[in-house]
């Protein structure tokens, strides 16, 4: 049988998604089957009943493909895919699994736009999530054992189980998991962060085995899981004061469930650029379910698969320059060349999905080097509404004391009367 496109029907409900009923099977190597359920998330959240699991994966080369059959209908799926499956189909029992590829139909852009915005609450709801990082390796495995629910003696606290895991496991076997596992491409995938932090019960998968995250976590070692996810830098990243920023992003996370994770998308975005996304518009979609300013950045910043991915940066740039500054807007813009792949986006706007170069950055002033610098204090600057167009005022120092804001009266179409007033009304504050 040839893999064919599943059609979907339409979803019934603002909170509708799909799951997939994951039919058992004794025999790992077998094909997989199952059939898609639609179900709401105020169901689910109310069902003690019928838990389901969200998987958290990576979609992986698309060239290398599986299949699964529903209902009939064989439906091609990456082989990463594939391979979560067959190692999380159970022997006996249908299991309920939320996978993205399978229960959003990636081509309906008006349904993907509603299910992204709801995978913050798909994740939260979910009974528990399975991080799936791919094949097990023997250190792994004893970790695992180690950790095993049935050899867990009720009168061990969660640390002592930890320690003992720690002691039966050389300092090289527990180098191996760290320089292994953190290597796969999971922990640098756009999605992830927002995966794990709303996720009400997160495990760590490879292969067949499986151990809770906190554990692992520990283990492992929290400093080693933040770099890996690009969540570790300095203070200045976080536009906040160093005493304000929580200790280590990824331990804190869950504070987000109890509303204690205060990081806004301007520090996301500045920490995590460069993060993997098959679509660059995904490197500010992937983190709007964590950021702490939903009540700014919706202002500017709309899930919209239909709009191109110039207009994406263009909005997330508005939303950067509206709570930051024009000198971080721009420090964010020096991007390495080559530009040909985004040549549409204009030069002053960051591009979030390459990483930032090891390049000094401009606008900062040397002390003793009298040289012209340029440096910006407040707001300066505003994107011109409908136009990719930066309008800035400011003064140039050491020869000059000040010039006026002019503007290019001849580009046509755009208010530059009003751009000029908005910017002498704030300069004026």
């Amino acid at each position: 049988m040839t893999a064919q496109r599943l059609k979907y029907d339409s979803l019934s409900y603002l909170d509708s998604i799909r799951l997939l009923r994951l039919a058992p099977s004794q025999d790992r190597s077998a094909p997989l089957k199952g059939s898609l359920l639609e179900v709401t998330l105020s169901d689910c959240y109310n069902d003690l009943k019928n838990p389901f699991t969200a998987l958290s994966y990576v979609w992986g080369d698309p060239k290398h493909r599986g299949s699964i059959d529903l209902d009939g209908c064989l439906m091609g799926i990456t082989q990463s895919l594939d391979r979560a499956l067959h190692d999380l189909r159970d022997e006996t029992q249908v299991l309920r699994v939320w996978a993205d590829a399978l229960c959003i139909n990636q081509l309906d852009i008006p349904e993907r736009n509603n299910q992204v915005a709801l995978m913050g609450n798909i994740y939260s709801t979910a009974n528990h999530t399975v991080i799936y990082l791919g094949t097990s390796t023997p250190e792994f495995e004893k970790l695992c054992r180690v950790l095993s629910p049935s050899l867990y003696d009720p009168a061990l606290s969660r640390s002592h189980l930890v320690d003992e895991a720690k002691a039966s496991l050389a300092t090289n076997e527990i180098e191996a998991l760290r320089r292994d596992l953190l290597g796969r491409p999971w922990f640098r995938r756009v999605w992830v962060f927002q995966e794990l932090v709303l996720s009400a019960d997160p495990w760590v998968q490879c292969g067949r085995q499986r151990t809770r995250w906190h554990q692992f976590s520990e283990i492992i070692g929290a400093d080693s899981i933040d770099k890996a996810m690009l969540l570790y830098a300095a203070p200045a990243v976080y536009d906040k004061k160093p005493s304000e920023l929580p200790s280590r992003p990824s331990t804190v996370a869950v504070g987000k469930r109890h509303g204690t994770f205060d990081v806004p998308l301007s520090s996301l975005l500045s920490l995590r650029r460069g993060v993997g996304a098959t679509d660059p518009r995904d490197t500010i979609y992937g983190h709007l379910g964590v950021a702490s300013d939903s009540n700014i950045w919706s202002q500017h910043i709309k899930i919209d698969y239909n709009k191109t991915v110039t207009e994406v940066m263009v909005d997330a740039a508005r939303y950067f320059l509206s709570v930051t500054n024009l000198g971080k807007l721009l420090d964010h813009a020096i991007t390495p060349p080559p530009l040909s792949t985004t040549p549409t986006i204009p030069s002053f706007i960051p591009r979030w999905a390459a990483i930032q170069p090891t390049q000094e950055l401009l606008f900062r002033k040397r002390p003793g080097n009298d040289a012209p610098y340029v440096e910006f204090e407040g707001r300066h600057g505003i994107l011109l509404p409908g136009h990719p167009v930066l309008c800035v005022s400011g003064f140039y120092n050491t020869r000059i004391d000040g010039i006026s804001p002019v503007f290019p009266e001849h580009i046509a179409g755009l208010d530059i009367e009003g751009a000029r007033k908005t910017l002498e009304t704030v300069g004026s504050q």
